[in-house]
């Protein structure tokens, strides 16, 4: 009885604790995991596109300059776990374009015979955004102004190849 009782103590301090941490650092609680949710970003978006399947790295750390970036002599995405503070709720909108972006960066070669866009950035600035919007619906994504006039005709070409290959792939 009185090993329960020591057992309970020491079950209900913990518990206190924890529940003190969590109100004196809220953050901790609503932080986000980016990492399960990129791993499905990254295999919807292979289920569209086939081929090589790039990894995926987490960094514990922050960059003040980027969200992630693409390794393409190892074909690999790495996002920073930092840049993803708050809820999943509000994180997930932005690591969907990430993902997205970062992922056609690996597509580079395929996304260029859909729709012939200069520069790596270009390509894959135009490519999230039509991925992003075909894949999770549009509402979720907003196309940027400045790219939508200059390569509208490209995202179209791409928005369209990425729905046509899910209803064939539905089918």
């Amino acid at each position: 009885m009185k090993y329960t009782c020591v057992k309970f103590k020491t079950h209900g301090l913990m518990i206190f604790i924890f529940i003190s941490l969590m109100l004196i650092f809220p953050d901790i609680a609503a932080a986000c995991d980016p990492k399960p949710h990129a791993k499905k970003y990254i295999n919807q978006i292979r289920d569209v596109f086939g081929g090589e399947k790039p990894g995926l790295v987490i960094e514990e750390d922050s960059s003040e300059e980027i969200l992630a970036f693409y390794d393409r002599e190892e074909k690999i995405i790495h996002i920073y776990k930092d840049d993803y503070k708050g809820s999943c709720e509000e994180n997930l909108p932005k690591l969907r374009v990430v993902i997205a972006h970062e992922y056609a960066h690996h597509l580079n070669s395929k996304i260029r015979k859909i729709a012939p866009i200069d520069g790596r950035e270009n390509l894959a600035e135009t490519a999230e955004h039509a991925i992003a919007n075909a894949i999770w619906g549009e509402d979720k994504v907003v196309f940027d102004d400045d790219l939508n006039q200059q390569y509208l005709q490209q995202y179209k070409k791409i928005f369209s190849h990425v729905k046509s290959k899910i209803i064939k792939n539905r089918t």
